[in-house]
C-alpha cells in the first residue's frame, strides 16, 4: 500500500471506468478510503472526489443495446469484476451471517462465495431472490415522473393575471389530477408534496422589481392551500390570489390586486415543484420526491408585445451529463428558462449569508462567509460559468443555499472539452453577436456583486435589500468573461477595454461610470482579431 491507496490497482477497463466514475460515492471512499491509479513516474491520480452529475444507478448513459451489439451486457451478462467495481465493499469470496461470518461478504453462492460469474443471473432476474440487475438499478424518481405532467394553459389579465393550470398523467391520457385531493399532492408533513407557481417580469432581462421578495425574486404562489387542499406552515394560502375550479381539470388562480408598480413589459408564470408518491422499498410511506419538468409561460403585462426571453443555452446538452436536470430538493426541473426567473442580474445569495449578530451595532447586516466574501452573485450567466469552470479559476466559488449552507464549488472539474462553449451553449449564444454587441443597449443588466453596499445596521440593510438601485454590478459582458477568467491581469484588461466591477446599473446604462462602454466586440467578435470562437477553439 502506498498512501492511502491499496496497489496494484486494476486497469481492467470494465472496473476502472466505473470506479471513477462512481469516484466520492464508491463504498470504499465513503468509509475513508481512496481510489487511485499510479501513472508514469509513480505519479498517484486520485479520483475519490470525482462527482457524477446524476444517478450513478442511470446505467444506459454510457450502455446501450439500440447503440451497440453489446450494449445491454451490464444486465444480461454480469461478471464479479464489473459489479464489484461499483459495489467494492462486497467481499464475493465470502458469505455474511449466518452461513460464514464476513459482514461484507456477498449473500449467495457456496461455502466459498461466488468465484464463477456465470452463476450471477441465478438470482439477478426477474423473479429471482436478488431481483433482475435492471430492477435493482432503476431510479425511482424518473419512473414517476413519466406520470406527471405541469400545463400553463394560458396567463391573461395585464397586471392583474389569470393562471389557468393543470396537472396530468401522460401515461394515462392526459387524465388530469386533482390537486386538492389526489396523494401525491397532499402530502404536506415536512413539505413532502410542494407545488408552486411563480410570478416575474421581465423576459428582457429578469430583476422582478419591487416584487417585495428580496433581493429580486418573484412572487411564489402555492396553489394546493389556495385551491382548497391541506397547507402546511411552509406552504400558506396565498391571500392574495383567488382559486377557482377545477373544470375539465384546469384550475384559474387569478390575481385580486395590481402586480407591484415595477411590473412592466413582458412576464412570465413558472410552474415547479414536486409531488411525492410510494417508496415501494418501505410501504406506505410517501417519500419519493417527483421531479416534474417546470414550465414556464409568458403573457404582456402592460399591453406591449410580447417579448421571448433569449436562448442561451440547451436543455438537451445539460442532460447529456445531468439528465434529468434536477436542483433545489427536487423542485425546479429540467428548464432553465425557469432558472434564470429567480438566478437573475439583481440576486446574490444576501439573504443565506451569515449575519452580524446582537449586539454589535451592525446587527442585522452581512458578515461574511466562510469564504471571506459577504456575498456571491447567484445570475445564471455568471454562477453557471462560474461553477462549471471552478477548475481553472484563481477564485474559488461558493454560494449559500437554504438554511444558510454554504456550497462550494471550488473543486469542480467539468468532464468534457471546458473552453468549447458549444457543450452547453444552443447555437452561437456564446459569441459576441446581436444583443452581445452593446448588451446594456440591449437591455441586459450587470451582475450585481453588492446588494448593500453602505449598510450599517439591519434597517439600512433591509431598505438596500429592497432597492437595486444602490447595488454595485459588474457590467455584462464581463461579468461572464470574468466568472472563468477571474485572475487580476484578465480583470485589467477587461477593465481598459470598457468594463467596470463595481458601479450602480443607472450608471451602467448611462454609460456614466469609469469606462464608460464595454468594446469587447471590436476584438472578440466574429472575425475578429480575438474572435470568443477562435480563442476557445470551438470546433
Amino acid at each position: 500500500q502506498v498512501g492511502t491507496v491499496a496497489g496494484p490497482t486494476p486497469v481492467d477497463f470494465k472496473v476502472m471506468i466505473h470506479k471513477i466514475h462512481r469516484g466520492e460515492s464508491l463504498p470504499s471512499v465513503e468509509a475513508g478510503g481512496d481510489y487511485g491509479i499510479f501513472g508514469y513516474s509513480g505519479t498517484l491520480t486520485s479520483f475519490k472526489d470525482v462527482v457524477f452529475p446524476q444517478d450513478i444507478r442511470n446505467c444506459t448513459k454510457c450502455h446501450d443495446g439500440a447503440v451497440t451489439a453489446q450494449g445491454d451486457n451490464w444486465e444480461t451478462q454480469p461478471s464479479i469484476a464489473a459489479c464489484g467495481s461499483c459495489h467494492d465493499n462486497i467481499n464475493f469470496s465470502t458469505q455474511p451471517p449466518p452461513f460464514g461470518s464476513d459482514p461484507n461478504g456477498h449473500p449467495g453462492g457456496d461455502v466459498s462465495g461466488v468465484t464463477d460469474s456465470g452463476v450471477c443471473l441465478g438470482c439477478h432476474k426477474d423473479g429471482g431472490v436478488g431481483g433482475s440487475i435492471a430492477q435493482d438499478h432503476t431510479i425511482p424518481t424518473k419512473v414517476a415522473a413519466a406520470k406527471f405532467k405541469y400545463n400553463l394553459v394560458s396567463v391573461t389579465g395585464g397586471t392583474m393575471p389569470s393562471v389557468e393550470f393543470s396537472v396530468t398523467d401522460p401515461t394515462n391520457g392526459d387524465a388530469p389530477y386533482n390537486i386538492t385531493t389526489d396523494a401525491p399532492f397532499t402530502q404536506v408533513a415536512s413539505g413532502a408534496s410542494r407545488v408552486a407557481l411563480i410570478v416575474g417580469w421581465n423576459t428582457t432581462d429578469f430583476a422582478n422589481n419591487t416584487s417585495g421578495v428580496d433581493p429580486a425574486q418573484p412572487i411564489t404562489i402555492y396553489p394546493t392551500p389556495t385551491c382548497g387542499g391541506p397547507s402546511s406552515t411552509a406552504e400558506p394560502a396565498s391571500t392574495d390570489w383567488t382559486c377557482t375550479g377545477p373544470v375539465a381539470g384546469v384550475y384559474t388562480l387569478t390575481k385580486n390586486t395590481p402586480l407591484p408598480a415595477g411590473a412592466t413589459g413582458t412576464g412570465r408564470v413558472g410552474f415547479e415543484g414536486h409531488p411525492v408518491v410510494l417508496d415501494s422499498a418501505t410501504p406506505p410511506g410517501y417519500t419519493v420526491r417527483v421531479p416534474v419538468k417546470s414550465v414556464v409561460k409568458d403573457w404582456s403585462i402592460d399591453g406591449s408585445a410580447v417579448k421571448a426571453r433569449r436562448t442561451v443555452v440547451d436543455i438537451a446538452k445539460c442532460d447529456k451529463c445531468h439528465d434529468q436536470l434536477s436542483l433545489h430538493g427536487g423542485n425546479r426541473n429540467d428548464e432553465p428558462q425557469l432558472c434564470v426567473m429567480c438566478h437573475n442580474p439583481n440576486d446574490t445569495d444576501a439573504a443565506r449569508r451569515p449575519k452580524v449578530a446582537a449586539p454589535d451595532p451592525a446587527a442585522g447586516t452581512l458578515a461574511g462567509g466562510s469564504d471571506g466574501k459577504l456575498e456571491e452573485s447567484i445570475d445564471f450567466k455568471r454562477l453557471i460559468h462560474g461553477i462549471h469552470g471552478a477548475d481553472m479559476r484563481e477564485k474559488g466559488i461558493q454560494v449559500y443555499g437554504y438554511s444558510g449552507t454554504a456550497n462550494d464549488f471550488s473543486d469542480v472539474r467539468f468532464p468534457g472539452i471546458l473552453n468549447d462553449c458549444t457543450t452547453c451553449h444552443s447555437g452561437t449564444s456564446y459569441q459576441l453577436t446581436g444583443i452581445w454587441e452593446t448588451p446594456t443597449e440591449n437591455g441586459i443588466l450587470g451582475s450585481t456583486i453588492s446588494t448593500t453596499p453602505t449598510a450599517v445596521d439591519a434597517a439600512t440593510y433591509a431598505t438596500q435589500l429592497a432597492t437595486p438601485d444602490d447595488d454595485l454590478n459588474i457590467t455584462p459582458t464581463a461579468a461572464v468573461c470574468s466568472s472563468c477568467h477571474d485572475g487580476a491581469l484578465q480583470q485589467q484588461h477587461m477593465i481598459m477595454n470598457g468594463a467596470v466591477f463595481a458601479a450602480t446599473q443607472t450608471d451602467i446604462t448611462n454609460h456614466s461610470a469609469v469606462g464608460g462602454y464595454e468594446t469587447c466586440a471590436i476584438c472578440h467578435g466574429p472575425g475578429a482579431v480575438a474572435d470568443v470562437r477562435v480563442v476557445h477553439g470551438v470546433q
